[in-house]
C-alpha cells in the first residue's frame, strides 16, 4: 500500500523507526528530520513532483544521513544554549574564538569548516565538535 508523502506521515515513519530500533525519541529532532525527508521525496524532479512512492523507497544511506542531522541538531542546540561555552571556528590553517552571531553569514552559510564548543575553559581537545553542515542546518531554525 502506498503512503501519502507529507509531514505528518514522515513524522510517523520516523517515530516508528525510532520505536522499532529502541531509541528514545527525545534524542532526535523529529520535526526537522520529517521536513528533510519530505523534501528529499520531491527533490531532483525538476517540477516539484514526487520522486518516490513510499518512504521505504528512500535510500537507506540517505535516511541514515537525515537521522544523523536530526541527532546532531539536538546536540548542537543543547550546547548552543549554554552560557559557559566558548566557540572556536576552525579552518585548516587557522582558528579563532567567535561569538554565536559569527557562526554563519547572512545567507546561513557556515563561516568555518568546523566549530569547537569548549565548556568552562576546557582544552579544545575535550570540546564538542560540529561541522559546517551541522551549523548550516541548525541556522535554518533561527
Amino acid at each position: 500500500m502506498r503512503t501519502e508523502i507529507n509531514h505528518a506521515t514522515a513524522e510517523k515513519y520516523i517515530e516508528d523507526y525510532l520505536a522499532y530500533s529502541g531509541q528514545p525519541s527525545e534524542d532526535w529532532d523529529i520535526d526537522m528530520a520529517a521536513n528533510i525527508l519530505v523534501d528529499r521525496c520531491y527533490e531532483n524532479s525538476g517540477w516539484g513532483e514526487q520522486i518516490v512512492n513510499d518512504y521505504d523507497d528512500i535510500d537507506s544511506d540517505l535516511f541514515t544521513e537525515i537521522m544523523k542531522f536530526s541527532r546532531r541538531h539536538v546536540e548542537l542546540k543543547d550546547v548552543w544554549d549554554l552560557d559557559n561555552v566558548t566557540i572556536t571556528g576552525w579552518e585548516p590553517d587557522y582558528n579563532q574564538t567567535i561569538d554565536k552571531d559569527q557562526a554563519v553569514d547572512e545567507d546561513g552559510k557556515a563561516c568555518y569548516g568546523s566549530y569547537h564548543f569548549a565548556f568552562n575553559g576546557t582544552c579544545p581537545v575535550q570540546s564538542q565538535i560540529f561541522l559546517a553542515d551541522d551549523m548550516e542546518e541548525f541556522a535554518k531554525t533561527w
